[in-house]
């Protein structure tokens, strides 16, 4: 535990976990991938949430679940913390695209112009996407830009969130590409994830779950989560927390 003036905790992460739950969301569920995280140390400032040593994505990808099962739980970060964070900008938030209707699957993979071919959003992900957008405006979080996916549920969730959305060809689903395609769709991921924002203000990226997976080593669960990423001054993302889809109006203070 580090203390001092400007210094509030010192927690060692070793999971993608929940601000408010503290939960791994990979956890349960059947037919869900467990990935591990690499292990990272931060403290909080006044200006944010800071790393203080950070495995590289390599090392999250040659961990193996009996080495994540040995590192002790750690708390999460308060979500006041996090919220603070973000007011003040110079994050990348994550999202997966919001609730899909799953009676639908992808018919074309090509003219992803048609939205009639593709699974959409479903009523329940088209209202978490307004809340979304809801809670970042009422929490005074700004965003600079949005980037899609090309894939009309994420330019869906993009727009009904925050208005505007930039089309990235690059953010494609990457889970239908050969190897070599997905791994270069992942390194363009993971130079956005680490590309800093303007000053005062946030970057948010609307894509998929294989696509995070391929650039980080994470795959995001449910539909709708937003993984948070710090980019740092040689472009690497860190990680910092995760928030569940529901959980984006819990973070607004109760009048």
């Amino acid at each position: 535990m580090i203390s001092g003036p400007g210094f509030e905790s010192l927690t060692a992460h070793h999971a993608p976990r929940s601000a408010l739950t503290g939960r791994n969301p990979d956890a349960k569920g059947e037919g869900r991938m467990r990935v591990p995280m690499d292990r990272r140390r931060f403290f909080t400032t006044a200006g944010g949430l800071v790393p203080v040593f950070v495995a590289t994505s390599d090392v999250v990808a040659r961990a193996t679940p009996a080495a994540a099962q040995e590192r002790s739980p750690a708390p999460p970060f308060d979500p006041k913390a996090l919220v603070r964070a973000l007011q003040n900008g110079g994050y990348v938030i994550y999202f997966r695209h919001a609730a899909t209707d799953q009676s639908r699957t992808d018919l074309d993979r090509v003219d992803l112009k048609n939205c009639a071919t593709q699974r959409n959003l479903s009523d329940k992900g088209r209202e978490q996407a307004r809340a979304i957008g809801k809670a970042f405006a009422a929490l005074g979080i700004k965003v600079s830009k949005v980037m899609s996916s090309p894939y009309c549920r994420c330019i869906d969730t993009g727009k009904l969130a925050f208005g505007e959305v930039t089309i990235v060809p690059d953010l494609e689903f990457a889970i239908a590409k050969s190897e070599p395609e997905a791994k270069r769709l992942g390194a363009v991921l993971r130079t956005l994830l680490g590309t800093k924002p303007p000053p005062d203000a946030n970057t948010v990226v609307v894509a998929h779950s294989a696509n995070l997976k391929e650039a980080v080593g994470i795959w995001p669960q449910p539909e709708g989560a937003a993984h948070v990423f710090h980019p740092q001054d040689d472009g690497r993302p860190v990680h910092i927390d995760r928030v569940g889809p529901e959980q984006w109006p819990e973070l607004v203070p109760s009048r």
